[in-house]
């Protein structure tokens, strides 16, 4: 069966922006090519915290105060689940 929806150009449009959106969304182009492999760590590095505040919280850690390292594991988390493994 044919869908007349298909041929409105109000709806191509709208389909156009959402798909340029979900690339926009990965940091690529709909013409380029697959991201390379291990791409995740490019992601990733930006937005871990920086190794001196982990460093600092393994030290507190070791001294009683685990509340810096915890609340680092749970960045570290949400960041290995936003930019999973391909």
């Amino acid at each position: 069966m044919n869908d007349p929806s298909k041929d409105d150009p109000a709806v191509i449009q709208r389909a156009i922006e959402r798909d340029a959106k979900m690339f926009e969304e990965l940091g690529r182009s709909p013409d380029s090519s697959p991201p390379p492999p291990n791409y995740y760590r490019e992601q990733r590095r930006p937005e871990y915290p920086s190794i001196g505040d982990q460093l600092d919280a393994l030290h507190k850690a070791r001294n009683g105060d685990t509340s810096e390292l915890e609340a680092i594991d749970s960045v570290i988390s949400d960041i290995k689940s936003k930019y999973p493994k391909q």
